[in-house]
């Protein structure tokens, strides 16, 4: 059991990443949407927005994003939070983020070719996720629900498991 940890823990790849926060109780969010695409656009690895709940009882969100930590990229980000949310400011710490191989393959579904993203950890596949956008139009164009594209790429990737 040892040995197959100590293999596992040497197929994680460890990125120095930063996180940007910012607390905003006085903003439409509506405006969300577009925010997160900017900051994705700007290079953010990810953007997401919570639920919180502020002093004196004041719901708010906040608005999160994970990047590399290379100046153009804070500053590209950094612009997008002070120019289109209401923030004065915003916090930033550095994280620690471990992470398995990744790689994709196309399977092929009664609906047609679907492309999944599949986890490698120490030499086996741990988790297989069939992306959403060839699920969404291999749905349009068979005329059913996305969660039958998404039960048949899963279905069609039971194999991977177990290599």
């Amino acid at each position: 059991a040892a040995a197959a940890a100590e293999q596992g823990e040497s197929s994680l790849h460890s990125h120095g990443l930063v996180r940007f926060e910012a607390n905003l109780d006085d903003i439409n969010p509506q405006l969300f949407e577009s925010i997160i695409a900017n900051l994705l656009t700007a290079g953010a690895r990810d953007a997401w927005v919570t639920n919180i709940l502020m002093k004196k009882g004041r719901p708010a969100f906040m608005l999160c994003a994970l990047t590399d930590d290379a100046p153009e990229v804070r500053g590209a980000v950094l612009s997008v939070y002070l120019q289109q949310s209401s923030t004065l400011g915003v916090r930033l710490s550095r994280v620690e983020r471990l992470s398995i191989d990744r790689r994709f393959e196309t399977l092929t579904t009664p609906y047609g070719a679907v492309s999944v993203k599949l986890g490698v950890w120490g030499g086996k596949v741990v988790n297989v996720h069939p992306e959403y956008e060839d699920c969404k139009a291999r749905a349009s164009e068979s005329g059913v629900a996305i969660k039958e594209v998404f039960a048949a790429a899963e279905a069609a990737s039971a194999h991977l498991h177990a290599s």
